[in-house]
């Protein structure tokens, strides 16, 4: 910033290209209406002739009242000659600025009185005007519908293109290995459209690789497919002598159990008509020039021959032809994605529709064009002399396109207002690096910034000041983007201060959950900790304003002055819950839609039944619904009855009649009204939030209902495409309404937060970093040689300099997480808690950053995506990060440990429930429980998220925490196990199919339909299931035992094997300690076993050639691709739920049962043959993806052994 200047509105000249950079509270919006008064004072224009530019219609409708405010303030004061508020200095140097005050006065009235008229737009709303205005300049549509989303739109576009290739394909039988490869690689039109919908509008971005074509394809294709043929004719012929040419003795790595694996991908290869493109990477080992270099030195030395064969030779030509043509989905991506920008401007000007981002493009588009663009800037420009564009930091290069051809190098006056630490919206399609290439555009001279912050208090911004400029690069990837310290905007005695019992603390406090050394926690546990945490402060600081001992100035501390903010919906909800667990009533603030809430699953499923009044199991499971108020006891009497089981019935075939003639509307308050959901869903703690969601989707499809006039099950249809869409643009109607009670805690997205305020602010989520895997789907990068070209990668996992781009993206990921930290942090006035802990992905969090050393940082992220070697680091030194500056700046922060649970008395205070009193039992603080005679525990009692135990019920995949995986935007089709449902239910069925149908050889078919039913799955889940279960019963388990996988092994074995031992006193922390070489976890007495008996169930125990093995079918999500299920991830979702301590369990069961059983026969090692992990999702028939191995040492089960039985420390 050293080449800007402090921007004052009176000392600055109206004219050309300006930047003004403003600090969060610095008065962007307060200089904005300087400017503004400035302009129509000076310039003699009328309010139409200024335009000014915000981002979201509730920005425009604030700007509006703002704006005209301030034109009504300045004419009081130059009427009057006085200014009353002193601090206000844009007003006082009006006054002596102005020459004319009666002039003035009389421009500024009719300000006033024509201001109807003024041009504040949204960016989108401006395009449209300018569009429609210059509509011959513009070539625009006149009167097109607006449609909110496109999404529909370049689905039945991809749809187009894909039947056509088909149908193409079809006509020309030579490329069917080209549609056999995209089914392979998993591309169809659904996923198509996922992956490229957000690039369409965006010409600006380079895609790779700049080169798809592939030379001679079709002379390429017809060679392959007659080495197929040629090739199938001998293997059918010959296999087994290849086979014996393959496992002579001198063959070095060509195992015989290898082997088996690899001739039985060749026979998948070659049972097929079709030639294989995607041919298995192991496919090398048949080929001629490979062969030749894979004898034995000793067999070399003697000059014994490699094996020679003519399919062989034949295979080396094989696969350098398919390794020519294996990328050319990519070359369908790009070629598609050419086809959808031309296409879906053509199919939308036929149904006369734009989406806002045709908006923007097509003005781009226009003022782009040779012939016609200079004339339409031309004539925007004398329409809009002067524009003013706030919030410039969330541009992208389209916007910027647009507002610098129409005013750069004119005598256009442009100010672009921003502040790039608060570009955040890169997921709508905001760009940093449009707002940097703007700052150079601008001339130095006309470069300006705001450091005066007039939201915080001094003590506060000394402290922001110190945390974000004692790092180096605390933006990450610009350069161009620091931290310029800021000052405060008044006199430091006019500010109140939060005290507590009379005294000022420091202002940013953190809240440490793990200290140096024992960070191993798990990270849905750390997250549920710092929920409870930030909970039991915020009970603390209520509580002292109850008392009056914590105050702001001399007010108590109340709720509303209280907010926390988080990044993600799953995170509200532990705060919500946290907080309601201590009566504290708290309201949410976020762009979530009201289609993603609990009452839209709950609506649909009561609404089904209602469009099925002859199906009971819908009418049952429906009055099961906490919509309403039957108890199971009341639905089985009911159900019972005679009388009332009919009339129930009679209820929802009068609602289906109801729905058919009259429509939804008379429908749903008929609804509502006979089952009394009203009356009961307010009951709940949160039943305002019920109650106003429930309503309000019962408008939204009431709205839907009346376009689309059609039935229930085209209603319901709509319904669930809203629930399942996953996309960033959710319409305004769609957000969830607030409760009017302002007076509570209020639980806000951080997004949500920009541009709002809050006396005391809780960020307890900062520390949780990102997983960061390789999805090999499309994703955006700069690269820093040339910062100002935007790159789309289409390049898979395997596309070239893979890792380097990778690097580049999640760089600026992390960059922008850091971004939305600031805005976070920068919204406190009084006080800011800042919660810390370390579990798994810290070190690529926003907060995790600011603690270590920037090029450690980097180092780190770059060994995480292959671009760099490994890093020596410790947790340990983030905390002694902290600890410095808690040390050196002491009177500006506060490091405190996590306090301990504690009881809390019913208090009565705004933001408590108040309604009724609340009694609660005091809890008896025991260190060790009172032993008893006899306890049972189990593997979920000493898994440390686990609240209760159960010890009777199977461990299935209840434990799954699935908050840690974001939603892809390449959503998976439905007919593959990685779209299959997620949650301990879906775990439950795939683990009953397999115990009834592998284990209980019941009929296949009859087995998964009747747990699909059971378990509330679509039955379309039905042939998904069938391939799976096959696929994984033949799959091969361990490469180095030949024949060993689950149909081999059918009847030798024992599924859903009970087991009791016993047990001494134990803790989870001791057990993971042992099994994890001495780590052990930092839980405050979770997890634990009291002494008695360990119960457990184990899904599968088998013999296979004299050995013992335990399996665990898991059905885990990890993402979208088998590589997302490779080793190393299976190893890190292993430790991080915990199930090598379940393992272990099991383990030492099956260990004392061979003892008994064997006796004096039994060994460790001869008999135990280890444990196998099957994570269902990823199994696939190439390579181990999926397939979790392990055999525990046998000196690691003895000590577990001897510990269990006597609590020892082993």
């Amino acid at each position: 910033m050293e080449d800007m200047k402090l921007l004052k509105p009176f000392d600055i000249d109206l004219s050309g290209i300006n930047l003004v950079e403003a600090s969060a509270g610095t008065g962007k919006t307060y200089n904005i209406t300087s400017l503004y008064i400035r302009a129509l004072i000076e310039q003699d224009i009328s309010v139409g002739k200024i335009l000014v530019v915000t981002y979201t219609e509730a920005a425009t409708k604030e700007l509006k009242d703002r704006l005209l405010r301030r034109i009504r303030e300045s004419i009081d004061v130059l009427k009057s000659g006085r200014v009353d508020d002193e601090s206000d200095d844009f007003l006082g140097n009006l006054l002596t600025e102005v020459n004319h005050p009666e002039k003035a006065v009389t421009k500024l009235e009719n300000a006033v009185r024509m201001f109807d008229e003024a041009s504040v737009y949204t960016i989108h709303g401006f395009c449209y005007q300018a569009l429609q205005e210059q509509a011959f300049e513009s070539r625009a549509l006149y009167d097109a519908e607006m449609i909110g989303d496109d999404k529909d739109l370049v689905q039945e576009a991809v749809d187009d293109y894909w039947r056509s290739w088909v149908a193409e394909v079809s006509e020309n039988p030579q490329k069917q290995p080209l549609l056999k490869l995209l089914n392979e690689k998993g591309v169809n039109p659904d996923s198509l459209a996922g992956e490229l919908k957000d690039y369409i509008g965006k010409p600006y971005l380079k895609v790779l690789p700049e080169n798809t074509h592939i030379e001679g394809l079709e002379d390429r294709l017809v060679k392959l497919q007659q080495l197929h043929e040629e090739m199938k004719s001998i293997w059918n012929s010959e296999r087994s002598q290849l086979l014996s040419l393959l496992s002579r003795d001198e063959m070095s790595n060509y195992r015989s159990s290898w082997l088996s694996g690899w001739f039985g991908k060749m026979d998948e290869i070659f049972y097929s008509d079709t030639a294989t493109v995607n041919v298995f990477d192991k496919f090398e080992r048949f080929i001629q020039s490979y062969i030749d270099t894979s004898l034995k030195k000793k067999a070399v030395k003697k000059g014994v021959e490699p094996p020679q064969h003519k399919f062989f030779k034949l295979a080396d030509d094989y696969w350098d032809a398919s390794q020519s043509m294996r990328n050319y989905d990519v070359y369908f991506k790009k070629q598609l994605l050419k086809f959808l920008r031309e296409e879906l401007d053509q199919k939308k000007e036929e149904l006369q529709v734009l989406s806002y981002d045709d908006l923007l493009l097509r003005l781009r588009n226009a003022l782009m064009n040779d012939e016609r663009g200079a004339r339409l800037a031309s004539k925007l420009r004398q329409k809009y002399p002067i524009a003013l564009v706030d919030e410039f930091q969330d541009t992208d290069p389209n916007q910027y396109d647009i507002f610098r051809t129409i005013y750069k190098d004119s005598d256009g006056v442009l100010f672009m207002i921003g502040d790039p630490k608060q570009s955040i919206y890169g997921f709508r399609g905001a760009d940093v690096y449009s707002y940097i290439k703007a700052r150079d555009d601008a001339p130095k001279q006309n470069r300006y910034y705001l450091d005066r912050n007039f939201r915080s208090i001094p003590k506060f911004l000394k402290a922001l000041n110190a945390f974000w400029g004692q790092h180096d690069k605390p933006f990450v990837v610009e350069d161009d983007i620091e931290y310029k310290e800021v000052t405060w905007g008044r006199d430091e005695d006019k500010y109140e201060s939060l005290t507590e019992h009379g005294e000022e603390r420091p202002p940013i406090r953190f809240r440490r959950l793990s200290k140096p050394g024992q960070d191993t926690q798990n990270k849905s546990d750390a997250r549920k900790k710092a929920a409870e945490d930030t909970a039991k402060e915020i009970f603390r600081l209520l509580k002292g304003g109850k008392k009056g001992e914590v105050q702001i100035g001399d007010n108590p501390v109340e709720a509303k002055n209280i907010a926390v903010l988080v990044r993600k919906h799953k995170q509200a909800n532990l705060i919500s819950d946290a907080l309601q667990e201590l009566g504290i009533k708290s309201v949410r603030h976020s762009d979530q839609s009201v289609f993603e809430s609990d009452e839209a699953a709950q609506l649909e499923q009561l609404l089904k039944a209602v469009a099925e009044p002859g199906n009971e199991t819908l009418i049952k499971t429906a009055l099961s619904l906490p919509l309403t108020d039957y108890s199971a006891a009341q639905l089985f009497a009911v159900e019972e009855d005679d009388d009332s089981w009919p009339e129930m019935l009679q209820h929802f075939s009068d609602w289906h009649k109801m729905w058919i003639e009259h429509g939804f509307s008379a429908m749903y308050r008929s609804l509502l009204k006979t089952l009394e959901i009203q009356e009961h869903v307010i009951k709940y703690n949160d039943g305002e939030r019920r109650l106003t969601n429930l309503l309000h989707l019962g408008e939204l499809l009431e709205e839907e209902s009346r376009k689309q006039n059609e039935g229930p099950r085209s209603l319901l249809n709509w319904l669930a495409r809203k629930r399942q869409d996953t996309s960033q643009n959710k319409q305004d109607e769609e957000q969830m309404r607030l409760e009017s009670d302002e007076a509570l805690v209020k639980v806000v997205t951080m997004h949500k937060s920009k541009g709002l305020q809050y006396p005391i602010v809780f960020c307890p989520f900062l520390w949780d970093g990102p997983r960061i895997q390789n999805s090999g789907t499309p994703f955006t990068y700069h690269h820093p040689d040339h910062p100002e070209t935007a790159y789309l990668d289409l390049n898979g996992k395997e596309g070239p300099d893979r890792p380097e781009k990778r690097f580049y993206h999640q760089r600026e990921e992390l960059a922008e997480s850091l971004r939305l930290a600031y805005v976070a942090m920068t919204r406190a006035e009084h006080c800011l808690y800042l919660t810390w802990a370390f579990a798994n992905d810290t070190e690529f969090s926003s907060l995790g950053y600011l603690l270590q050393d920037p090029e450690q940082a980097e180092a780190i992220l770059q060994a995480k995506v292959d671009y760099g070697d490994s890093v020596d680091w410790s947790a340990d030194e983030m905390h002694q990060s902290l600890e410095k500056l808690c040390r050196e700046y002491d009177d500006l922060f506060t490091l405190e440990h996590s306090t301990k649970a504690e009881e809390h008395n019913q208090l009565q205070f705004n933001g408590l429930d108040n309604d009724q009193t609340e009694f609660k039992v005091r809890s008896f603080n025991r260190g060790l429980p009172l032993a008893g005679s006899y306890n049972v525990s189990s593997f979920s009692s000493l898994s440390s998220w686990m609240g209760e135990d159960d010890p009777d019920v199977p461990d299935y995949d209840q434990f799954t925490d699935y908050g840690d995986y974001e939603v892809q935007e390449d959503q998976p089709e439905k007919e593959t196990m990685f779209a299959f449902p997620k949650g301990p239910q879906p775990g439950t069925c795939i683990h009953n199919i397999f115990e009834n149908y592998y284990s209980k050889s019941k009929d296949k078919d009859e087995v998964i339909i009747n747990q699909l039913q059971l378990n509330g799955i679509d039955l379309g889940w039905k042939d998904t299931v069938s391939d799976m279960l096959a696929l994984v019963l033949k799959k091969p388990l361990k490469s180095d035992i030949e024949g060993l996988c689950l149909s081999a092994v059918k009847d030798k074995q024992i599924p859903e094997m009970e087991f009791y031992y016993q047990n001494d006193e134990i803790q989870t922390r001791k057990l993971l300690s042992i099994i994890r070489n001495g780590t052990s976890p930092d839980w405050e007495n979770k997890g634990r076993a009291a002494s008695g008996f360990l119960k457990g169930f184990i899904d599968l125990i088998f013999k296979f050639e004299e050995k013992y093995y335990l399996l665990d079918y898991k059905t885990n999500y990890l993402g979208d691709s088998p590589s997302d299920y490779r080793q190393d991830e299976l190893h890190h979702e292993m430790k991080e739920a915990s199930y090598d301590l379940q393992y272990h369990i099991y383990t030492v069961a099956l260990h004392r049962f061979l003892k008994t059983r064997l006796q004096s026969d039994y060994s460790y090692d001869k008999h135990f043959g280890g444990v196998f992990y099957l994570f269902l999702r990823g199994i696939n028939e190439e390579g181990s993806e999926g397939v979790f191995f392990d055999k525990p040492d046998k000196d690691v089960i003895t000590t577990l052994d001897d510990y269990i039985r006597g609590g020892s420390d082993g």
